[in-house]
């Protein structure tokens, strides 16, 4: 791919949102992130006929109605049969009687996706709710699917169960899994994230396990599935292997250095992790503090299994690598905060410095630079 790909249409929507990081009055952050909810809206929704949606998400919008919504089967571009969540098929119906075009869903159900990014950003009283907004968004796709859908509520979901409102938590990660069903995996393993928190030494020995597991066994288990476990289990599960395998898409991603990845990944989780330690030596431990370290606790938490799933399974099984998604911006939230408390100017602006960059250096790879890593939702250093 050409350099002249880095100013394409793209350009135009990345580059000002990731440099509007440096703006620093909190109502000008809250007025810009409007304006490019609006922006983003229209960008993606108004796209279709321009290569970057599935004729069957289009042909589901066709053939549903209220009678059939929460039983519809679908088949999607890899003549692949599977049934529609209700939720996201609800949408659809919704969209289709009051509007009347695909168009119209395209629209609603992005600024309902970048209306939860602004809510997630500015949940924690966080006075850099613009760096947050920026990563999540240049760090996803570019143009969302059901998924995303199912990502962005159950982490709003996340949200509450931060400051301990597990009802609400519940009732959202009910509602993601109406988007997509893998959501509802991630229920019992978040409600498990509240009740520890991990020495580094710990996280670091789990990390080479899983960097261990999934470079090594995973190829050795999945030959053992297909020689003695067979049935449809085996056959399901040795297929996703393979799929992810041997594609020509994603195939290269089998022969990419994994370590530079673990050691970022690494760096970041230690940025996480002395920003905790810190925050709890330096301050006493009144009620808003301790709301404070919770928030830290869990999001960390969240970091650390998000990592874990991408190091087992992001080379070798992408289908169950997609599960860390749910948690992947939990990194953002952390950045944030920690910009966000910094009192001193110049180290903040050192902060969103290299954040900016990264950014940029993400936004040059989803254009196909490295094809290869072209994955939504990784660790920011994946």
């Amino acid at each position: 791919m050409e350099w002249d790909n880095f100013f394409s249409i793209y350009s135009l929507i990345y580059i000002p949102l990731i440099l509007c990081s440096y703006i620093s009055n909190l109502k000008a952050q809250k007025r810009v992130i409007f304006f490019w909810i609006i922006v983003l809206t229209l960008f993606r929704g108004l796209r279709w006929d321009l290569g970057t949606d599935w004729y069957w998400y289009e042909k589901s919008f066709n053939e549903l109605d209220f009678s059939n919504f929460y039983k519809y089967i679908t088949q999607d571009d890899g003549m692949v049969y599977k049934n529609l969540e209700a939720g996201w098929a609800l949408l659809m119906v919704l969209c289709k009687k009051l509007f009347g075009t695909y168009t119209s869903f395209l629209l609603v159900s992005n600024f309902i996706i970048l209306s939860i990014y602004y809510k997630i950003s500015t949940f924690f009283s966080n006075n850099k709710p613009i760096v947050c907004f920026a990563s999540i968004v240049t760090s996803a796709n570019f143009f969302p699917v059901r998924q995303d859908l199912a990502v962005v509520i159950f982490f709003l979901g996340f949200c509450f169960l931060v400051i301990a409102e597990r009802k609400k938590y519940i009732v959202l990660n009910i509602i993601a899994y109406f988007c997509h069903q893998s959501a509802i995996v991630l229920l019992p393993i978040s409600l498990f994230l509240q009740k520890f928190f991990l020495k580094y030494k710990v996280v670091f020995m789990l990390m080479i396990a899983a960097f261990i597991f999934g470079e090594y066994l995973i190829p050795v288990l999945m030959g053992f599935i297909v020689s003695h476990v067979g049935g449809s289990i085996g056959s399901v599960i040795a297929g996703y292997y393979y799929e992810y395998s041997h594609n020509n898409v994603l195939s290269d991603a089998n022969y990419t250095n994994p370590i530079l990845p673990f050691i970022l990944n690494m760096g970041l989780y230690s940025l996480f992790y002395i920003s905790f330690k810190n925050m709890t030596i330096s301050h006493s431990y009144d009620m808003k503090q301790e709301s404070i370290i919770r928030i830290f606790k869990l999001n960390i938490n969240a970091f650390i299994l998000y990592m874990l799933i991408n190091t087992i399974f992001l080379r070798t099984i992408g289908s169950l690598a997609r599960l860390g998604s749910y948690l992947s911006i939990s990194q953002y939230i952390l950045i944030s905060l920690i910009i966000s408390w910094t009192k001193d100017k110049n180290k903040k602006n050192i902060y969103i410095t290299i954040l900016v960059c990264y950014l940029f250096y993400r936004y040059y790879k989803q254009l196909g630079f490295y094809p290869e890593l072209m994955f939504p939702y990784h660790s920011i250093f994946d």
